[in-house]
């Protein structure tokens, strides 16, 4: 198996060289302006207008992304990216946070005065523009840390209810650090959520930081590590109970595969929503895979944990999760407890923990946080 690096950063102007900062783990969109060097280190936009644009009280920005056309050439719907924070800088550029997107999609700012409703025996005020930023305007687009992720696919395959082999091709992510090629060193196998299943390549890495904090320059500098990142073919596949076991059996053929091509010392299994209920069956099934397991937000379906005995495994679970209740979590703490595990841990978090953030996404406050990552490194 070639491991081949991918450096280069995604430009939507033509022809355009630009500077990029390794430290940058998001999408960053310049609209009316050339790309410098650093930039924001959060997912969002920056605009740098012609000349200085003031804030106008009640003024509203709306950032909205046109997917870009699917392998049978339709063009999803925009879609409105909820805007987070505004900040006005010195130097005139304005920085709107917003929740990740697709950084190969169509990206237009509007700015102006929301519309009012109408109040008795008035008319409706419609919306008044005060500046619009259209997908023409964006200078260019780059993603750092993905970058240094190549491509890959294993070609695996399974047998079916009526004994016949079927082909099952995984598309996956591999992060590679260089000048390390004499060492040994951890191997972390990330397991995104539904969402983001398929075989894009892309969905599962910009969707949450659960692959890029492992290769983040920071963390490396520190732990340098591989970043395995297989992206789930099908969604629906996970829900299959035969069918996933089937898939699941080949995730470790490949995973075994890619470990061959490398130096590990030992492997890692992180996840998140769909990924941790596919990683409570993965440990159920394969416990040895894995030295150790940092999961979020999981439903543990048939999965039984009660031969986890010893392996230290961190569970992180929102209290008022309503995509994955709480209690599958604490029902693969109860059973791996009851094993005698003792290097099994759990923490739950409040609404008051999530800081208004979508109760399913306990992951936000773990990937990138050194407590967990350091956590399982010392494993």
């Amino acid at each position: 198996m070639k491991l081949v690096k991918k450096l280069t950063a995604v430009v939507l102007a033509a022809a355009m060289c630009i500077g990029f900062s390794a430290t940058a783990l998001a999408d960053e969109v310049i609209i009316d302006a050339d790309i410098a060097a650093g930039g924001p280190e959060v997912t969002g936009v920056t605009i740098v207008p012609d000349e200085e644009l003031f804030p106008e009280p009640g003024a509203v920005f709306k950032v909205t992304v046109t997917p870009p056309a699917g392998r049978d050439g339709t063009v999803g719907d925009p879609v409105e990216v909820p805007v987070y924070k505004i900040q006005f800088t010195p130097e005139g550029e304005i920085k709107l946070e917003t929740d990740p997107f697709n950084r190969n999609g169509s990206v237009s700012v509007w700015y102006g005065l929301p519309a009012k409703e109408a109040s008795s025996g008035r008319e409706a005020q419609e919306e008044q523009e005060l500046k619009v930023w259209g997908p023409e305007a964006v200078s260019g687009i780059r993603y750092a840390v993905e970058d240094d992720f190549s491509y890959g696919t294993y070609n695996g395959k399974y047998t079916d209810a009526e004994g016949k082999e079927v082909a099952l091709d995984i598309t996956y992510r591999l992060f590679v650090p260089e000048g390390h090629e004499d060492e040994e060193l951890p191997l972390v196998m990330v397991m995104h959520g539904s969402g983001e299943s398929g075989t894009d390549g892309q969905a599962h890495m910009i969707a949450s930081k659960i692959a890029t904090c492992w290769a983040d320059p920071s963390w490396q500098k520190e732990h340098p590590c591989y970043v395995f990142a297989p992206q789930w073919p099908v969604s629906d596949v996970s829900n299959d109970l035969e069918l996933r076991d089937k898939y699941l059996a080949v995730y470790d053929e490949m995973l075994n595969a890619v470990k061959a091509d490398l130096k590990v010392s030992k492997t890692y299994l992180c996840t998140l929503s769909m990924g941790s209920r596919l990683g409570f069956r993965y440990l159920t099934l394969m416990p040895d895979s894995f030295d150790a397991a940092l999961m979020c937000c999981g439903a543990i379906q048939n999965a039984d944990l009660s031969n986890l005995s010893e392996k230290p495994v961190w569970l992180v679970h929102a209290i008022s999760d309503m995509v994955n209740n709480v209690a599958g979590s604490i029902e693969a703490y109860k059973q791996m407890r009851s094993a005698g595990n003792k290097n099994v841990k759990m923490t739950l978090i409040t609404d008051a923990g999530m800081f208004g953030v979508f109760n399913h996404a306990s992951w936000q406050q773990v990937m990138g946080n050194p407590l967990y990552m350091e956590w399982l490194f010392e494993q």
